[in-house]
């Protein structure tokens, strides 16, 4: 995945959704180096969102590096 920063965009908006959309709450299960690893989340029309720290809690960290996410180990 690459970010573009620093430009206006151009494209058309995005149509609004008809309803706003519900949501699950589940549980995610990791591995993290053999260790298993549960995470709280939300499951909102087949995709999963995570609380902010989630890297964090995985010994990783994530940054822009010249326009393109870089995730690393922290």
């Amino acid at each position: 995945m690459a970010v573009a920063t620093g430009s206006a965009y151009e494209g058309e908006a995005l149509a609004l959704p008809g309803s706003a959309p519900t949501g699950e709450a589940v549980s995610l299960t990791l591995t993290v180096d053999g260790t298993a690893v549960s995470q709280p989340a939300v499951l909102v029309n087949g995709n999963y969102y995570l609380a902010e720290g989630f890297l964090a809690q995985l010994g990783a960290e994530a940054a822009l590096v010249e326009g393109v996410l870089a995730i690393t180990a922290a």
